[in-house]
């Protein structure tokens, strides 16, 4: 009988387990089911943190949408035995998917950098709510100190590291946050907060003057060059929000770009404001060129179709008769997310890293409990 191979050296060990993809976070929890050793090396902080630093990039592991559902009305109403909520889900894109991905009567504002900022939608009173859908963990943010210019007017709301600039990013999303809210404070107004983790509280709000009646559109905005950029109903004008003075602005779009054609904000891959427009059966990039103290609007790129735009990570989707595809800019291919788009709005891509922890395992969503 042959002797049994010896062990691997567990520096090998673990720089073959470091290359195994981000996107497929399932290949990692296999691997940790291989042997004690295995899955202590793999559930150790400073492999999650060397895991992360070698891929750099955060894959996108789904999307989260609010779904309509009609539910059971436990008010004891014959005349109205159900009734109609709103449910945020999380669809995976990826092997493996959050374990706490399902909110009732919230609304999905923002993801970024493994946070979600969610906000009730029955009232703008409620408080904004910081979630990790990994742990669980809810944090709910004051009230808005002068919440009575949020009311009747349209605004969003943003999460942010609160070391925006100087963080890479690759494991923050436990450190201190900023929440940044606009909003359209009345025909002629443009208003302004800040909520600091590091202060515990809201700035004094900010104003500048609206020189247009349109409001801001719900939908997410986007973050580029330490600004973040509103897209206007009108769909002609596109607020900037500068984080180091806090100051608003309005930049214009060509109303060639426009015309009876939504457009979709988004972040370049060299971090550049950019957005993204559906013609016929094709999607045009383009993106903000300034130079010179002068700015213009060159294309980028052109490619097969449209809808929301993954920052960062090159994914697009599109909304179809057929339902809702996902376009990966670097390969053009499309791929079919399996959710239901008659009951089905606003989209918010999920970016993180996603690496067994020392508590739990998951695989296809299903829990396994860690050995002591």
């Amino acid at each position: 009988m042959a002797p049994p191979l010896p062990p691997l050296v567990e520096e090998l060990v673990e720089e073959i387990l470091i290359r195994l993809p981000p996107d497929d976070p399932a290949s990692l929890v296999r691997a940790a089911l291989v042997s004690t050793p295995w899955r202590r090396l793999i559930s150790d902080p400073g492999f999650r943190r060397r895991f992360r630093r070698f891929h750099r990039e955060a894959p996108m592991l789904g999307f989260f949408y609010v779904s309509r559902e009609q539910i059971h009305n436990n008010r004891d109403s014959d005349v109205y035995p159900y009734e109609e909520v709103s449910i945020a889900r999380f669809a995976p894109t990826s092997s493996s998917c959050p374990p706490h991905a399902v909110q009732a009567g919230l609304w999905v504002s923002d993801a970024r950098h493994g946070r979600v900022l969610l906000r009730t939608l029955q009232s703008s009173n409620k408080p904004l709510v910081l979630w990790d859908p990994v742990t669980d963990d809810h944090q709910e943010l004051p009230i808005l100190p002068h919440l009575e210019f949020l009311h009747g007017c349209s605004w969003s709301a943003k999460v942010l590291c609160a070391a925006e600039g100087t963080c890479d990013h690759l494991d923050c999303c436990h450190g201190p946050f900023n929440v940044v809210v606009v909003a359209t404070a009345s025909k002629e107004v443009l208003s302004s907060c800040t909520y600091s983790s590091e202060f515990g509280r809201w700035s004094e709000p900010t104003f500048a003057r609206q020189p247009s009646e349109h409001y801001l559109f719900h939908e997410r905005g986007t973050l580029a060059e330490n600004s973040l950029y509103f897209l206007f109903n009108g769909g002609h004008e596109i607020l900037k929000y500068d984080l180091g003075t806090r100051e608003m602005s309005l930049i214009d779009i060509p109303e060639t770009f426009c015309y009876r054609r939504p457009i979709v904000l988004m972040t370049t891959k060299d971090g550049r404001l950019g957005f993204a427009k559906k013609i016929a059966n094709t999607l045009q990039l383009w993106t903000r060129e300034v130079a010179h103290d002068r700015a213009r609007w060159d294309t980028y790129f052109r490619g097969p179709k449209l809808i929301c735009a993954a920052d960062g990570v090159g994914v697009f989707f599109m909304k179809t008769k057929i339902g809702l595809f996902m376009i990966d800019q670097k390969s053009g291919l499309a791929r079919k997310a399996e959710v239901d788009m008659d009951a089905t709005s606003d989209i918010v891509p999920y970016i993180n890293f996603y690496t067994p922890g020392t508590r739990f395992f998951f695989i296809f969503g299903i829990g396994l409990k860690r050995e002591p």
